[in-house]
């Protein structure tokens, strides 16, 4: 064991201590056809105009309901500070399979998220959907956020959320209390409106690893890369479990971007087989006009699928079953801007929310497991053909939704609802639009998505406030919608 690793011991043993029993064990941005070089809130996703930059505030955090306030030391590079509303606790310990009831068990050993062995676990509530959907509320989680793109989970975690801030900042969240986990903003870029930092993923087994990923744009000369190269690092825990080890980055995998554009932007590990599959868009520029969504030896346009617990390719390693006649890293090809995707914790259905160009965005669905699939870009857009009236489409899966410019402009993939909270909504993928600010949602049956329709809350998100970045899930399976426009973090809550 490494001097850096006997240091964490204590931290590991805090961070499994923050998971908690549970009844049920288990383990985009893109731009528009008129936007490509648009710079100002009304573009796409990542637009916006401040640089991330700036002093550290502090200030004080209001906890839900409660009539008392606590001091917050919410440093935020560049922003206010931030303020957390009461959450439920979600999550668990133990457990040795990635199901609830009546989900599907991982292949990837002990962790309960299919890893490589471990202890964390979640309580998704995996049965069917009961009774009627009632009033949906939105309750502030987190407030006056600088570019908030991000929020999820540590595997088992009951009391955290992290946030993820496009200008290269790492918030964890706990208790009424927003702090600095990790400030990369001197090596993210932000020279334009789609580079930054994107994601974040834990390893399935971080109550014993303290292992996490960031998927980001690398500024000039970081790790001696171009400017806007896109990064994925390794990073640790430190031995204080809401700081990270900043000196602990080990670079995974970097891919030069073309453009400043169509970086894709999600990482996540999936539930069935612990590997991580990393979102690269087609490198941008309109139009795809290197035609990288229809080449497979490329990285972009792509969602690849990595083993970063081996190193037989370099810094990660390769796992059976990618699609075979292309570079070894790939699992899917023909998307232009995969910005947001996300698997069902249950049936390992994966879900992929792929920003459109002129006319159409889309959702795609893939069968837990399948993989090797070509989603059409830029041969087709949405259920249609890009740039003629007639075009090829076998071999192409088409998505299961597409919508026009007059619902929306830049679609964010969503998740499967498997909270206890909200029993009638169960089963129901939930999606929205970064630019119309309306969220839907859909059942996934036989393959093919029912029941598409609006969901409405009790407050509006429209207007300069919203931006719904993202969307996110805890470890009870409960949804969050990022609003990064308006420097926000809300849970979606019965009323």
């Amino acid at each position: 064991m490494s001097a850096r690793r006997t240091t964490q011991t204590a931290a590991l043993a805090l961070l499994a201590s923050l998971s908690t029993g549970c009844e049920r064990s288990s383990s985009s941005f893109g731009d528009k056809s008129n936007a490509e070089s648009t710079a100002n809130g009304s573009g796409s996703p990542t637009t916006g105009n401040g640089s991330g930059g700036g002093s550290s505030t502090t200030s004080s955090a209001s906890t839900g309901t409660a009539d008392t306030t606590s001091s917050a030391q919410a440093t935020s590079a560049g922003g206010a500070a931030s303020t957390m509303g009461g959450t439920d606790s979600a999550g668990g310990s133990g457990g040795s399979a990635n199901s609830g009831s009546g989900g599907t068990t991982g292949t990837g050993g002990g962790s309960s998220t299919g890893g490589t062995g471990g202890g964390s676990s979640a309580s998704f509530d995996c049965n069917p959907a009961e009774g009627e959907v009632p009033e949906l509320g939105l309750e502030t989680i987190a407030s006056n956020l600088d570019e908030p793109v991000y929020v999820v989970a540590p595997p088992g975690d009951s009391e955290r959320l992290f946030v993820v801030q496009q200008g290269g900042e790492v918030l964890v969240v706990q208790g009424g209390t927003a702090t600095m986990f990790l400030d990369l903003s001197s090596q993210v870029s932000r020279t334009d409106n789609e580079r930054g930092m994107f994601a974040l993923a834990f390893h399935p087994n971080y109550q014993s690893n303290g292992l996490f990923y960031l998927h980001y744009s690398a500024s000039e000369g970081t790790h001696d890369l171009a400017n806007g190269t896109t990064v994925l690092s390794e990073f640790s825990v430190s031995d204080d479990p809401n700081v990270a080890d900043a000196d602990s980055e080990r670079v995974v995998l970097t891919e030069q971007q073309p453009n400043w554009n169509h970086n894709g932007g999600m990482i996540v590990f999936g539930p069935n087989d612990g590997f991580l599959y990393m979102g690269l868009g087609d490198g941008g520029g309109g139009g795809d006009p290197q035609g990288n969504g229809q080449n497979p030896n490329t990285l972009l346009g792509s969602i690849l699928r990595l083993d970063v617990d081996t190193r037989d390719a370099g810094d990660y390693g390769i796992p059976s079953g990618n699609m075979p006649g292309g570079a070894p890293e790939v699992w899917d090809i023909g998307l232009r801007n995969p910005w947001r995707f996300s698997f069902d914790p249950c049936s390992g259905d994966l879900y992929i929310g792929d920003v459109g160009q002129n006319d159409y965005e889309e959702i795609n669905v893939e069968p837990a497991g399948t993989g090797s699939r070509n989603y059409g870009w830029n041969v087709t857009e949405g259920l249609s053909c890009y740039s003629a009236n007639m075009c090829e489409t076998g071999g192409l899966t088409e998505p299961v939704i597409d919508y026009g410019r007059g619902e929306g402009q830049s679609v964010t993939g969503g998740y499967v609802y498997r909270g206890s909270a909200i029993p009638g909504l169960r089963g129901t993928y939930l999606y929205g639009d970064y630019q119309s600010n309306v969220v839907w949602a859909f059942e996934y049956v036989d393959g093919a998505a029912q029941n598409n329709r609006e969901i409405e809350f009790d407050r509006s998100i429209q207007g300069p406030n919203g931006g719904i970045a993202s969307f996110g899930q805890d470890n009870a399976g409960e949804l969050y919608i990022v609003l990064r426009n308006g420097g926000e973090v809300v849970k979606i809550v019965p009323r």
